[in-house]
């Protein structure tokens, strides 16, 4: 993760606090301090669902974060990279050019493809809600991985679960089958 962290110039991306807040992240023994170190790395890269520059590192770093992370840090995580998946590139970002950012923060999140399948069928449930849009991101941007998310989605919808994890889940099962044919 440190080499990760350390591979990008982020006072040239203007986010110079994100890897200080990742390591804060990876570490954070309490809720208290994920919560912080979440609302740091949010407001300089995906701030109210508009991507930064220093998204796309971030995307890569979070990844490489959420393999070693504490219980703690683990749905802050998984929530900033559903922010990023989803995010769209800040109109000051537009004019300077960065068309792609949101392509290519999709393109690193579905990096974590397996990891996400990890904590569907392990994880917590609101880390198994977020695995869930994680996945059916995955899914839309690299297709041929489609039915292997909808068996995951058809797994879980089995077991016992919330009536929402189970919505959301027959939800994206849905869109995913639908994108795939």
């Amino acid at each position: 993760m440190v080499w990760e962290i350390q591979r990008t110039d982020w006072s040239r991306l203007r986010a110079d606090r994100v890897p200080e807040a990742l390591r804060a992240l990876h570490c954070a023994a309490s809720d208290q301090e994920a919560s912080l170190a979440y609302s740091s790395i949010e407001s300089a890269v995906v701030a109210q669902g508009a991507l930064y520059e220093a998204a796309v590192p971030t995307t890569a770093c979070l990844i490489s974060v959420l393999q070693r992370c504490t219980p703690a840090a683990r749905p802050y995580i998984l929530e900033l990279l559903v922010q990023l998946g989803t995010g769209e590139p800040a109109p000051s970002e537009i004019m300077a050019g960065a068309h792609g950012l949101q392509d290519r923060c999709k393109v690193e999140l579905a990096k974590g493809f397996c990891i996400y399948l990890n904590i569907l069928e392990d994880g917590s449930e609101k880390e198994r809600t977020l695995c869930i849009e994680l996945l059916g991101l995955c899914a839309q941007q690299v297709p041929s991985v489609a039915p292997r998310v909808t068996w995951y989605l058809q797994k879980l919808v089995s077991e016992p679960i919330s009536t929402g994890l189970k919505d959301l889940a027959i939800t994206w099962q849905r869109a995913v089958q639908g994108s795939s044919r």
